[in-house]
């Protein structure tokens, strides 16, 4: 699991490349140095800054490959139907006195689950991810199946 905070004040649009090169890339390479060699593929939502012309350029340099989906599909990135939803969780209660507190606080709700459950997430993805597709989007059963 990679995570990195954008700063208060700031928006990813303007640090979305940069974040490739400098952290995710780097991550693949660290850590399973075998997909860069023989593709990623990679989930993201519409944002954007995902959208723009030279994140599109730098993705299609390196070769990777983008998994379509719909506009206003939700629950498609791990983040979204499971994640995010395991950090709140841990941190329903806190009351944040600033960005590095906040910051100090997801880190280790990041860290509290095992491999093993990460795992789990990406592996139930390609079942949720055809079953929107195959609906255009439109499938409000999604959470019965993460």
């Amino acid at each position: 699991m990679l995570h990195h905070p954008v700063p208060i004040g700031t928006t990813a649009n303007g640090q979305y490349c940069t974040l490739l090169q400098n952290k995710v890339r780097p991550a693949f390479h660290h850590k399973q140095p075998e997909l860069l060699e023989h593709g990623v593929v990679l989930l993201q939502d519409n944002a954007a800054s995902h959208r723009h012309h030279n994140a599109h350029s730098l993705l299609q340099h390196w070769g990777w490959q983008v998994l379509a989906r719909s506009p206003y599909t939700q629950y498609l990135a791990p983040s979204d139907y499971w994640l995010f939803s395991h950090v709140k969780e841990h941190l329903w209660d806190e009351q944040f006195e600033s960005e590095d507190h906040i910051n100090s606080a997801v880190t280790p709700s990041l860290h509290r689950l095992s491999k093993d459950e990460y795992r789990g997430a990406v592996d139930r993805l390609p079942r949720g991810w055809g079953k929107c597709v195959d609906s255009a989007g439109d499938y409000p059963e999604w959470k019965i199946y993460v």
